[in-house]
């Protein structure tokens, strides 16, 4: 589960800064884990005074095969 989140936040950072809220589900499967969570994006600016700026929420799909991440998935960011 760690790794996925580790790369869910590092790994995504063409939507911005990205943080993972809550995980849903770790599914075992037989050459590994699927991780499914909720994700949260700022564009790191804020806007004017700190307000406004860029903020989106989704979800995120994180498989491990063989002890790597090997497929990361978003779902409704715009």
């Amino acid at each position: 589960m760690n790794q996925c989140v580790g790369a869910v936040e590092n790994g995504s950072r063409r939507y911005g800064n990205t943080d993972v809220t809550q995980v849903t589900s770790i599914d075992r499967k037989r050459d590994g884990y699927k991780v499914k969570g909720r994700v949260v994006v700022r564009d790191g600016y804020g806007g004017r005074w700190g307000r406004g700026g860029y903020y989106d929420q989704g979800k995120f799909t994180c498989d491990i095969r063989y002890g790597r991440v090997q497929d990361i998935r978003f779902s409704g960011l715009r």
